[in-house]
C-alpha cells in the first residue's frame, strides 16, 4: 500500500478538524450561566396563583395586618385598601380583629386583651410605623384606634419620645430610616426622660449585638442593616467605618447561610452553637427561609449568598407555598409574608434587568 503524504497546510487543517471533533465528542453541553440560572426559575416557577393566595389572606390579628401592609408595596398594589387595614377600633370590624388597639398613657400602641385581662405592646416595637414607611405612606396617613385617632406622624413622634436604649432596635431603625428627612438622619432627639439619641446611636448598638440573641435570630437585624445601607447609598450618612461594619455583618450572615443550607434548599434560624437547625418542623424552615429571603433581596448582590444558594432557597420556599394548607398558612403567615416580599423584589430585579 502506498502511503499518501498530504501537503503541510492540509495536514494542519486536518489536525485541527480532528481535534475539534474529539473535543465535541468528549465535552458536555455548556451549562447555563449562573446569572441565567438565578433569574429564570424565579419568574417561571413562582406561579401567580401562589402569590395571589398570600395576597388574599385576610388578617385577623394586629400582627397579621402589619405584615399584609408590607406586602402591598412589594406586589405593586395601590394603597386604596390601607384605610381598612388601619382601623383598629373594634373587634367587630370587617377584618374580624380579635383585640382592638389603643393608645396608652404614654402615647404607645397597645393591644387590649380584655378576655384575659392583659394589655401589651407590639410584638416588634414600632413595626407598624416601619411597615407604613415601607409602603411610602405619608406622615398624614390616618390610623383609627379604640380610643382615638392618630397619624403616621404621631407614631413617629411617639417612637422618638418613648425610645430608651435597651428596647428592641430593629424595626425602630427601619422606621426612622424610612420616615426621616435627609436633614434628620444625623440629628439627635430627646425622649420623655430627657435622654438624647441619634439614629447612628441605635445603629451602633445594633451592630454590637449577637444575631442569635435578637428577635427571629437576627434576621430583623439584617433586614434593618439592609434598609440602612440602601438609604446610605443615596444620602451617605453612615460614614466609612460604620458602613464597613454594617456590610461585614451582612457578609458574615451570607457566609453562614452558604455553610448551613439544607440539601433541599431550606435555611433555619441561626443558633449560637453553630448547628444547622434549632427545630426540624417544616413550617419553621419555611418561616426561617422566608425571613432570610427578604433581607437578601434588599442588599446589593455583592453582599448576598451565592446565586446557587439563593435559587435553591427560592425553590424550597415556592414549593412549600404550593403545598401548605390554609391553616398552616395562617400559622406561619408572618414568615411567609417576608419571603413573598423577597420573591417580589427578585422578580422586580429580573424585570429591570430585562429592560436594560
Amino acid at each position: 500500500m502506498k502511503l499518501v503524504v498530504l501537503p503541510r497546510c492540509k495536514r494542519v487543517v486536518l489536525a485541527i478538524c480532528m481535534g475539534l471533533m474529539l473535543f465535541a465528542s468528549c465535552s458536555k453541553a455548556p451549562e447555563p450561566s449562573v446569572e441565567d440560572a438565578f433569574y429564570y426559575p424565579i419568574s417561571k416557577e413562582f406561579e401567580h396563583s401562589v402569590l395571589q393566595r398570600v395576597e388574599e389572606f385576610e388578617p385577623s390579628t394586629y400582627t397579621e395586618a402589619v405584615h399584609k401592609i408590607q406586602l402591598m408595596h412589594a406586589n405593586g398594589k395601590s394603597l386604596s385598601s390601607l384605610p381598612v387595614l388601619l382601623r383598629f377600633d373594634s373587634s367587630e370590624k370587617q377584618l374580624g380583629f380579635q383585640f382592638p388597639i389603643k393608645w396608652n398613657a404614654f402615647g404607645q400602641l397597645v393591644v387590649e386583651r380584655k378576655a384575659i385581662g392583659e394589655v401589651q405592646g407590639e410584638r416588634h416595637q414600632n413595626q407598624l410605623l416601619a411597615a407604613l414607611g415601607k409602603v411610602d405612606a405619608p406622615l398624614s396617613t390616618e390610623i383609627v384606634l379604640r380610643n382615638d385617632k392618630c397619624s403616621c406622624g404621631d407614631l413617629f413622634e411617639s417612637a422618638k419620645r418613648n425610645f430608651v436604649m435597651g428596647d428592641e432596635l430593629e424595626w425602630t431603625i427601619i422606621a426612622f430610616v424610612l420616615h426621616a428627612k435627609k436633614s434628620e438622619l444625623n440629628e439627635s432627639w430627646s425622649n420623655r426622660f430627657g435622654e438624647k439619641y441619634c439614629l447612628n446611636d441605635l445603629i451602633d448598638e445594633l451592630l454590637l449585638s449577637e444575631r442569635e440573641d435578637l428577635a427571629c435570630s437576627g434576621t430583623h437585624m439584617l433586614h434593618a442593616l439592609a434598609v440602612v445601607l440602601e438609604r446610605d447609598r443615596h444620602e451617605g450618612f453612615l460614614g466609612s467605618y460604620r458602613r464597613g461594619r454594617a456590610r461585614k455583618a451582612i457578609l458574615d450572615a451570607s457566609e453562614w447561610l452558604e455553610e448551613h443550607q439544607f440539601e433541599f434548599g431550606a435555611w433555619n434560624f441561626e443558633s449560637r452553637d453553630g448547628r444547622k437547625t434549632l427545630q426540624f418542623r417544616p413550617l419553621d424552615l419555611v418561616s426561617a427561609t422566608g425571613h432570610h429571603l427578604e433581607w437578601i433581596s434588599l442588599v446589593d448582590s455583592s453582599l448576598r449568598p451565592s446565586r446557587e444558594h439563593v435559587l435553591s432557597a427560592v425553590r424550597f420556599f415556592v414549593g412549600s407555598l404550593k403545598k401548605i394548607s390554609d391553616s398552616e398558612l395562617k400559622k406561619t403567615y408572618c414568615g411567609i409574608s417576608h419571603g413573598t416580599i423577597g420573591i417580589a423584589n427578585f422578580l422586580e430585579e429580573e424585570q429591570n434587568a430585562e429592560t436594560k
